[in-house]
This record gives structure tokens, C-alpha cells and sequence, in this order.
């Protein structure tokens, strides 16, 4: 059952670009409601620093925090140039 949830613009346009980069490294595209499963997922997992997170919000995040979020990337071996995703994100 999906529930409708109101965010801010700027929110929504991130999540627009999140899908369009999500569509481009997976070759497939995922729904916004896929994408923010994930999310909640990704924060679930991970609850102590992203409650840190919000309780420091204007906050400098500190030097475990910023190893402990450098794990997250990982490196897919896709090669793109800055003119593809350019096409992806803005048509």
C-alpha cells in the first residue's frame, strides 16, 4: 500500500538527480519509492551516525564520521564522461 508523503523542492529535485544517477550506473531505471526503501535501509542500518547526523546537523561532521561515511562509495568500473551524465541528468 503506497502512501503519499509531501517534501520540499529542493528534496524532490535531489531525489530526481539520485534516480537519474541510480539510472545510469544500474542500466535500469528504479522508482522513487524503490529509491527511498533504500534510503530508509541504508539509515536503519547505519541508525547511530544518522542520528548523530540530525542531532549535529550544523554541525562539522568529525573524523570517524567522515571514515565511517567513506565506506559507503564503491567503485562500479563504469567509465562516463562529464557530457553523459549531463545528458542523463538534465536531457
Amino acid at each position: 500500500m503506497s502512501v503519499s508523503i509531501k517534501i520540499k523542492k529542493e528534496d524532490k529535485d535531489k531525489l530526481l538527480k539520485l534516480q537519474a544517477k541510480l539510472t545510469l550506473f544500474l542500466d535500469k531505471k528504479l522508482t522513487q519509492e524503490e529509491i527511498i526503501s533504500y534510503l530508509l535501509q541504508i539509515a536503519e542500518k547505519n541508525e547511530n551516525l544518522f542520528i548523530e547526523q540530525i542531532n549535529n546537523e550544523n554541525e562539522p561532521l568529525s573524523d570517524v564520521q567522515i571514515k565511517s561515511l567513506m565506506n559507503f562509495p564503491e567503485d562500479w568500473e563504469i567509465e562516463t564522461s562529464e557530457k553523459d551524465i549531463n545528458k542523463i541528468l538534465y536531457g
